[in-house]
């Protein structure tokens, strides 16, 4: 699946909080070269999960225009239902042209490529993705942003991190020095410093 936000003003999702969380945060910098595409699914799991399962969602932000000649993003519109095997012809793909601001959306079983840059200038963008709440990570972001970091976030973007439970028994932690036995079980919240808050939905995250 293929959605394109011109100059978005506002993002909002109304799914449960912990249904999902920030898979990979990239910035992409594509200087003005010509190269071979490399055609790729971003699609978590691969072949191991069932076609009916969708497990990710990719952002495209544009920090410059996307243009046909800066190499705008390749995209195959309906590759999400094809089977694994299937190649793509060079007349099945179409270019995510935008303008300085706007936001590409596209499903991680979609197939898709950066383009060439036969402009001038480098085609600057940000590649924001997201999965299921009960996936591992594409990036491991307890490393890139540990406790020490992500304390000082907002709470929302905290759990989009993953510094919470994903459901009942999903995502908790224990307290490797204590010895009273009393901390086995212990909300990723609390290593931040407050408490979990209460389910709700995530509105306005960006």
């Amino acid at each position: 699946m293929i959605w394109l936000m011109e100059q978005p003003k506002r993002f909002s999702n109304r799914l449960p909080k912990r249904s999902f969380c920030i898979s990979l945060k990239q910035y992409r910098y594509i200087l003005a070269v010509r190269r071979k595409p490399y055609i790729a699914i971003d699609m978590l799991g691969g072949a191991y999960l069932p076609q009916s399962i969708e497990p990710q969602l990719n952002t495209i932000w544009a920090m410059t225009d996307f243009t046909a000649e800066n190499g705008a993003t390749h995209c195959v519109p309906g590759s999400h239902r094809w089977p694994w095997e299937r190649q793509a012809r060079s007349d099945q793909f179409c270019q995510a042209e935008m303008s300085q601001g706007s936001v590409f959306f596209y499903t991680g079983s979609i197939l898709h490529h950066g383009g060439a840059n036969h402009s001038n200038a480098p085609r600057l963008g940000l590649n924001l993705t997201y999965c299921l709440g009960w996936l591992r990570q594409e990036e491991n972001q307890y490393l890139s942003c540990p406790p020490e970091l992500a304390k000082a976030f907002d709470p929302k973007l905290q759990e989009l991190l993953g510094y919470t439970q994903g459901e009942y028994a999903l995502g908790y932690y224990s307290d490797p020095l204590d010895q009273s036995g009393t901390k086995e079980v212990i909300a990723p919240e609390v290593r931040l410093g407050r408490t979990p808050t209460q389910l709700e939905e995530i509105t306005d995250l960006v």
